[in-house]
């Protein structure tokens, strides 16, 4: 076991590392063996981060996902993965988190423990972001609507007459 973290450990920490290229059951092993050598683990700060899930084989589609990158803003996770797929296809995002472990009162670039580094949003990507929230947000006041609509009495041809849609 110690080997193994050790071997996952230098390919992270090594210069122009390709940690984005770990799987996610190497990702999954490492985190497990850092949890069993801590005796009390302890969790400073968590993260929702977006992890950019990618194909091996671009062609076919027939090699292994792992995790291309992972992104503090879904909005840079997408835009990372645009065209990077699958016959240039856009990847697959998935939320996840990221955690940090150990008692530094302090945060650097690797001190989190995910699937690879964390990109942070550029301008257009805070801009993309706040979109986005504003999508969810309408789209969540939609559904509350219609569900009170419904708690109200309304049928599913009441509502589309009311939309325009009958």
């Amino acid at each position: 076991m110690h080997e193994r973290l050790k071997e996952l450990a230098e390919r992270l920490t090594q210069p122009g590392s390709k940690c984005e290229h770990l799987s996610m059951s190497e990702v999954h092993e490492l985190s497990q063996a850092v949890l069993e050598l801590l005796d009390k683990p302890a969790i400073i700060e968590t993260r929702l981060v977006f992890a950019v899930i990618q194909n091996a084989d671009g062609t076919e589609g027939r090699g292994p996902n792992y995790v291309m990158a992972v992104c503090e803003a879904e909005s840079t996770a997408r835009r990372l993965g645009k065209g990077r797929d699958v016959q240039g296809s856009d990847c697959g995002i998935v939320p996840t988190v990221a955690i940090r472990i150990g008692n530094q009162p302090y945060a650097t670039p690797c001190s989190w423990l995910a699937p690879c580094r964390i990109h942070e949003p550029n301008a257009e990507d805070r801009a993309a972001e706040r979109e986005l929230q504003h999508q969810r947000a309408a789209q969540k006041r939609k559904q509350d609507a219609l569900a009170r609509a419904k708690a109200a009495g309304l049928s599913d041809d009441d509502i589309k007459a009311l939309r325009g849609d009958a």
